[in-house]
């Protein structure tokens, strides 16, 4: 009889948890996740401020190479303060003759007499340069592009699409090293 007691007192004891203990540990794991969520918010905003200042665009990384073929070089040939459409040839380069020029639409960085070079910036409409004096030399360079747009007209025919077309130019000025020398 003892044994029937025994095991009549362990089935009709606390078997599992408690609505009271369940709703607990459920609060308790949804201040746990909210927390989580709002770190990994914060961090995700955190790392997107971080990385966007550090983004280069082409434009830019075109015109770092140019700066700095400009200031390796000991000068540029031709060219007055007029812009030019012809090639903006670098002299005394240590990678020796320099010429940025557009190619088949492409601004093209060209070492030596080679027909074609390093494409810098696709879909070129235009490159330009000029000397410029401002209490010493510096060459300003202007890429252009144009971007076109479609848009479905409104009223016609369907299927008729008239574009707009939009000038997009970079501009950059690079200057010699120092005050009083020819050295870029």
């Amino acid at each position: 009889m003892s044994r029937r007691r025994e095991l009549r007192r362990a089935a009709s004891g606390n078997a599992g948890f408690s609505l009271v203990e369940v709703m607990i540990v459920f609060i308790l794991s949804l201040v746990a996740l909210s927390i989580a969520t709002g770190l990994l918010i914060e961090s995700t905003r955190r790392a997107n401020r971080a990385t966007a200042g550090n983004l280069e665009t082409p434009v830019d990384l075109a015109f770092r190479q140019i700066r700095a073929d400009l200031r390796a070089s000991s000068g540029v040939e031709g060219g007055d303060e007029v812009w030019n459409h012809l090639p903006l040839v670098l002299s005394h380069h240590p990678a020796g003759k320099l010429r940025y020029e557009v190619v088949d639409g492409d601004l093209q960085r060209i070492a030596g007499d080679a027909a074609t070079g390093r494409v810098l910036l696709p879909g070129i409409s235009y490159f330009r340069w000029r000397l410029q004096w401002l209490g010493r030399f510096a060459v300003e360079v202007e890429v252009a592009r144009f971007e076109r747009s479609r848009v479905q007209a409104v009223s016609g025919p369907a299927g008729v699409s008239a574009g707009s077309e939009t000038l997009q130019t970079w501009h950059a000025l690079v200057t010699p090293r120092s005050v009083g020398t020819t050295q870029w």
